[in-house]
């Protein structure tokens, strides 16, 4: 698109002036493509409105450019409107406390002062092994399902075998779950979605005439086709469709034929089914927390936030602290931090804060004091810094009430 603009002026003319208003959320996690386009169609008269928290940046290893809201405003002398009130922990004081301080500590670069009445507690599930930790971590599960009703989640740093792990866990405890752990990248991903694409413009291409009767049939189709296909992540995906085809025939059932029709057209496109996630029918989901972006639970277990885990690999070598001795079973951050690693460590509170805020009413964490490392050996291990952060203080889960 960028070369054809380049080549042909009146093409990009005609783009500038079609789009009068331009909307863009989660701006944060702009790459420098997406905003080298972006720059290209806004002109003098564009209105411009951007949404986003920097904090929620977790992004940057694909490409968002950082400190882009702060560099559109002042590029087009945007106004900044901050957005104070907290919504979603309204009815959890703790929550809000854990909210507010993960911020501070983000504009501070970790140097923030708290005082004793405003530190947050955080409930937290300590191991002594990896399977222990599942064990408890499963046993906490067990005991937010109450009736059924609530959605819960156990969000992961990446995969690995301590993900694997507590998906053994669930399985021996007979306790069902949606296994939420692919990523955009992945093989059966992205076949899946070009072949539901093919499949949809092949079926509502010319008529684009979609009603819930005709979308079932192309969910069934799908179906057919995957018939000899294998594995917990095709399964998954079918689900997902299931999901969307549901959401979309009930709670967009107003939506003109066409307006459907482009909805899921982009969802393929952009192979963005795992947003369905939210709506599956399970009470349990695993995920990832860069997969788990913009998705929401009542409960969120994050579990293995521990040194080399969460914060990862790389980042742990990176911090002068990563042979220091610890205390209390926990890491802590090399305060003041230096400016090569302040960025690194600032990116994986971002991320810690994105699985943090995943849950409606509580969120817990996990560790053990053995991790399993890549390569399948036992390691000793300890709480990850981010949760040492100033102001947060680790409490047993089984000290919290539930919302």
């Amino acid at each position: 698109v960028l070369e054809m603009f380049d080549r042909f002026a009146e093409v990009k003319k005609f783009y500038q002036s079609y789009y009068p208003l331009i909307v863009v959320d989660e701006f944060q996690d702009t790459n420098c493509i997406a905003w080298k386009l972006l720059e290209t169609i806004i002109v003098e008269q564009t209105q411009l409105v951007f949404l986003g928290d920097p904090l929620q940046r977790i992004y940057g290893f694909i490409g968002a450019l950082p400190d882009i809201m702060t560099m559109v405003v002042d590029k087009y002398g945007m106004s900044k409107v901050t957005l104070s009130k907290n919504y979603r922990f309204r009815n959890n004081p703790e929550m809000l406390k854990l909210d507010k301080i993960i911020r501070e500590n983000a504009a501070s670069c970790f140097s923030t002062t708290v005082l004793e009445d405003d530190v947050a507690k955080l409930p937290a599930i300590w191991g002594t092994t990896q399977q222990d930790e599942a064990q408890q971590v499963v046993a906490k599960v067990q005991t937010l399902m109450g009736d059924g009703i609530d959605k819960i989640a156990i969000l992961f740093r990446g995969r690995g075998k301590n993900a694997e792990i507590v998906e053994a866990e669930l399985t021996d405890k007979k306790v069902a779950y949606f296994y939420g752990m692919f990523t955009d990248e992945d093989a059966e991903y992205v076949e899946f979605h070009n072949k539901c694409q093919e499949m949809f413009i092949k079926r509502f291409g010319k008529s684009k005439s979609i009603n819930k009767k005709a979308l079932i049939s192309f969910s069934d189709n799908v179906k057919k086709a995957y018939d000899a296909a294998t594995g917990k992540t095709i399964d998954s995906l079918l689900r997902l469709l299931d999901a969307l085809v549901e959401k979309v025939s009930i709670d967009y059932s107003d939506l003109l034929s066409e307006d459907k029709y482009n909805l899921l057209l982009d969802i393929f496109e952009n192979r963005q089914l795992k947003q369905a996630m939210e709506y599956v029918d399970s009470q349990i989901i695993l995920s990832t927390v860069h997969g788990a972006k913009g998705l929401e639970w009542d409960y969120v277990v994050l579990a293995d936030v521990e040194r080399w885990v969460f914060p990862g690999y790389y980042t742990c070598n990176d911090c002068p602290n990563k042979f220091a001795s610890t205390t209390n079973c926990c890491c802590s951050l090399p305060i003041p931090l230096s400016s090569g690693f302040r960025d690194i460590a600032l990116d994986e509170l971002s991320v810690f804060y994105v699985g943090i805020t995943r849950a409606r009413k509580q969120v817990f964490v996990s560790a053990s004091s053995k991790r399993i490392d890549y390569f399948g050996n036992e390691k000793s291990s300890v709480f990850s810094c981010l949760v040492t952060i100033n102001g947060v203080k680790l409490i047993k889960a089984d000290m919290v009430t539930t919302p």
